[in-house]
Order: C-alpha cells, then structure tokens, then sequence
C-alpha cells in the first residue's frame, strides 16, 4: 500500500494548462522501448482474442487497454515511492510491469475457466441442436442447412462435420440409410427419442 509520503507526491504532481491557461490532463507518452513493448502486447493478445471464445475471447480483446492504464498507475507509483522528477513518459519498465501482471491474470482467467471452454464443434453442435428442437425436425439434409440465411459457416465441410459428429456422438443424429447408388446426399436421421423425452 502506498505510503502517505507517496500520497503526497502523487497529490502534488503538477497539472498541464491549456490554451485559457485553465487546468488539463497531463499527457505521458511512451518512451520507445515502452511503446514497442505495447506493440508486441497488442498484436499478442489480438491472436489470442481471435482464438479464443467467449470469456477469455472478451478478456483477451481489452487487455490492450488495460496495458495501458496499468502502465501509467506503475509510473506514478514509482514517482511516488521515488525522489525523482515529475514523469513525462511512460518507460520500459512499467510497461514490462504491465505486461508481466496482465500475464499472469490471464493464466489464473485460463485455470479458473478451463473447465468451462467450450470448442468451436461443440458450440456449432449447440446451434443445430436448436434448430433441431425449434422445428422439430424428423431429419438433416446438410446441403439444406448450410443454405440457410446466416448459416453460411457450415459450408467448410470440416467444420460442418465437426459439429454433425459431435450431434452423433450424442445420440442426436444418425446417417440416414442410403438408398440407391450415386453420390450420397448426406442426410441425417433425428432421433425421435428427443421427442419422446419432450413429452
């Protein structure tokens, strides 16, 4: 906790004028190394916001902005707890600062929801699980669903196949028995036990 002789220098930190000579913020800027440092944090957690999902996909998409309050609060607790001039740079140093925090809340965020992730198949599989109960389909026809308005993502067949084996895998869905010869039409048969245990 900082002391009150931190405080105090916190408290008299200079203000800026502006034009009408009326107070205003004081603008600290990156040194260089500072401001470099960032960029590898920024570009870090955008890979890691559009790998994500859900939650820790939201957590990761503000850390940015959290580096950069987190930085500021470090430089002026180090000008608080010091005997040096007023800052007018962010350094190096309370960015690493920054960064090495945010590090290590986004490894407790991992733990504390790992068991909660959900993957892409499984989400998927939810979405058509839903259209399923809310039509009360009898079957699938995959063609059929991923020409639906909206449902364009089920085109990439790996995907489109992720999310139907996990539907099988659970009991929802069967291949449809083939009848006659040719390409198959990729149909799927509802298990009518969803509607028995609907009643």
């Amino acid at each position: 906790m900082p002391s009150l002789s931190t405080a105090r220098r916190l408290h008299g930190f200079a203000i800026d004028g502006d034009s009408a000579n009326d107070p205003a913020p004081c603008i600290l800027r990156f040194e260089d190394d500072a401001r470099r440092l960032f960029d590898e944090l920024r570009q870090e957690a955008i890979e890691r916001a559009r790998s994500s999902r859900g939650l820790a996909g939201g957590w990761h998409g503000k850390t940015p902005g959290r580096a950069l309050r987190l930085a500021l609060v470090y430089e002026l607790l180090a000008f608080g707890g010091g005997s040096g001039a007023e800052p007018r740079t962010v350094s190096a140093d309370a960015m690493a600062r920054a960064a090495g925090y945010l590090d290590y809340a986004a490894a407790m965020l991992d733990r504390v929801t790992a068991g909660l992730a959900i993957r892409r198949p499984e989400a998927d599989a939810a979405v058509i699980a839903r259209y399923i109960r809310a039509t009360r389909a009898s079957a699938l026809n995959e063609r059929e669903l991923y020409q639906r308005p909206g449902w364009a993502w089920l085109r990439d067949s790996g995907r489109r196949a992720d999310a139907l084996r996990v539907l099988a895998a659970s009991g929802w869905i069967r291949p449809a028995a083939s009848s006659g010869q040719g390409r198959p039409r990729c149909d799927w048969d509802v298990s009518p036990r969803l509607w028995e245990a609907a009643r």
